[in-house]
């Protein structure tokens, strides 16, 4: 697929970076930690003059860079809520925090707490999934009958279903619309050890993304500790962004 770029002079100079900078340059050239696993996307924002900030927008004059071989992350954003025994969990208080990890969590092979690991509409060994309610709101909910967890019945769990993480609607309608709504998103190719070509993609609304969650096309990748960040990252696999592509060059 091709196309000419269409008065767009932010698109143009979009273009004329990667061509100067990127493209057929072989990567991981220049004193980047080769053994770092994001150290290929790190190499192109250097090269693309995208600079890391946390501000809710898009990388490039209204248009969003996304990287990724097989795999693309929309955002990393953690639960607007939590919920202890029906109420809201603080988000400072250390002895709350540990009480919602006994009760949730699962230890992995290093002995660990995590919670995470959540697919839409289908329950964990932890007796949690993820729905999206009538207000498009992300939660997870934990059924007692669900949970398949050999210690379960010493933990004093709620035995009725109940919402225990929340995304609000809102929030997560913002920073989908503030990055990929404006202009929408650009992709740099890789073939072999360089990028060959720049891809354009369309723009992304909240209503889109959600529904493409509710189908599991959109899903959440990555497990929390307790004393770790939490990893709350939504992604899609490559196919999804390949058919949102217009324009490549």
């Amino acid at each position: 697929m091709s196309s000419e770029c269409c008065g767009d002079n932010v698109k143009q100079n979009i273009i004329n970076i990667f061509n100067n900078n990127v493209k057929g340059v072989e990567i991981c050239s220049e004193g980047v930690n080769k053994t770092h696993d994001g150290r290929k996307g790190h190499w192109l924002e250097k090269k693309m003059g995208v600079k890391h900030n946390a501000k809710n927008e898009p990388d490039i004059d209204g248009y969003e860079m996304k990287t990724g071989d097989k795999t693309t992350t929309f955002i990393d954003k953690a639960p607007t809520t939590r919920y202890l025994n029906g109420k809201i969990l603080p988000k400072r208080n250390k002895n709350l925090k540990k009480q919602f990890w006994n009760l949730y969590g699962s230890k992995k092979a290093t002995d660990k707490l995590t919670i995470g690991g959540w697919s839409v509409n289908k329950f964990n060994n932890c007796g949690q999934k993820m729905i999206v309610d009538d207000n498009n709101n992300i939660l997870v909910v934990y059924d007692y009958k669900e949970d398949t967890r050999e210690n379960k019945s010493l933990l004093g769990l709620n035995n009725k279903p109940h919402i225990i993480m929340k995304w609000d609607a809102k929030e997560l309608a913002n920073a989908i619309e503030n990055k990929f709504n404006k202009k929408g998103f650009f992709k740099c190719i890789k073939e072999n050890n360089k990028f060959t070509k720049i891809c354009f993609g369309k723009k992304i609304t909240f209503d889109f993304w959600i529904n493409e969650f509710k189908k599991g096309v959109i899903y959440h990748d990555g497990y929390s500790n307790i004393n770790g960040r939490g990893r709350h990252v939504f992604r899609a696999k490559n196919d999804f962004w390949d058919n949102l592509i217009i324009e490549e060059y």
